[in-house]
């Protein structure tokens, strides 16, 4: 059986500090224009700035290549509510795209 979610409505200044790695990485080879200058610099606060500064694409990218890195985790986190739920269940498989 295959379980799609579509997400909206991201708040990325909620998850900044998480994204931050994959966003300094970005910076780091030049996958952000003008990155390559400021990385190595990025603190939380200025994470946020840079997000909201960021086309929506680039936001998105970032957060499918987070979900990518923590699939197993969400996939775990899946089977623990379900099975609180009664459910017994094993997620084969966490992918995520941008449309």
């Amino acid at each position: 059986m295959e379980l799609t979610l579509k997400v909206s409505n991201i708040d990325y200044n909620s998850i900044a500090q998480k994204l931050l790695p994959i966003l300094e990485n970005k910076l780091a080879d030049g996958s952000i224009p003008g990155g390559s200058l400021i990385s190595g610099l990025l603190t939380p606060e200025r994470a946020v700035s840079m997000l909201n500064m960021l086309p929506q694409s680039t936001k998105d990218s970032i957060l499918v290549q987070y979900v990518k890195q923590n699939q197993d985790q969400i996939a775990r986190q899946l089977e623990q509510f379900a099975s609180s739920e009664g459910v017994k269940l094993q997620v084969d498989q966490v992918s995520a795209k941008t449309e």
